[in-house]
């Protein structure tokens, strides 16, 4: 994989763990999981990350990602610990796509 390629998707899979945080900070029209699937659609490099990347962000719920958004921004540490490992283990997944 060319360096270039590679930092391009590493940026993708940090801004869809970013995308969760962001889109349930505000009520977020469209969905939390549509802006996951536009920023993947609008980022992959390959039409097999894209499609790897999609299957993933399908496996979760709507309510999954607004829950693990709302509770990375929790008031309590340990809520937030918890959420980060979450978010944690979405960026390890997308980043296998690559």
């Amino acid at each position: 994989m060319k360096p270039g390629r590679h930092h391009r998707l590493t940026h993708a899979v940090a801004a869809a763990g970013a995308v969760v945080l962001l889109a349930t900070a505000c009520e977020s029209d469209p969905s939390v999981k549509r802006v996951a699937e536009d920023l993947v659609n609008t980022l992959a490099t390959t039409d097999a990350e894209r499609d790897c990347m999609l299957e993933i962000v399908d496996g979760y719920s709507e309510s999954d990602l607004e829950d693990m958004g709302n509770e990375a921004q929790d008031d309590d540490d340990a809520v937030r610990a918890a959420a980060q490992v979450e978010l944690d283990q979405l960026q390890a997944r997308l980043t296998s796509c690559r």
